[in-house]
């Protein structure tokens, strides 16, 4: 859905044994892994405002458009997409 908001084309690459531990770098890899739960938020009346579907396109745009640089760079510094394009470029040769 975000790729397609984003006007992207969308092509899923399996990664070989032998890849560049950069490439298996994202920002949710995290242990203990990250887990939302709104039990308590629940409990004390939220509601959302609306399913993923109908909130998520506003987000991704602050997110790519707007958003100041509010992390240091963490996050941008873990998607390394010269490496991406170097691994791609040697799969099809």
């Amino acid at each position: 859905m975000i790729v397609r908001h984003l006007g992207h084309d969308w092509t899923e690459v399996s990664l070989t044994a032998d890849v560049d531990p950069a490439l298996e770098r994202h920002p949710w890899d995290k242990l203990p892994p990250i887990v939302l739960d709104l039990t308590a938020a629940t409990d004390l009346g939220y509601r959302p405002v609306g399913d993923y579907a109908s909130t998520v396109p506003a987000d991704v745009d602050w997110l790519v458009n707007d958003r100041p640089d509010l992390d240091g760079g963490f996050v941008t510094g873990l998607f390394d997409y010269a490496t991406e394009d170097r691994y791609l470029a040697d799969r099809v040769r």
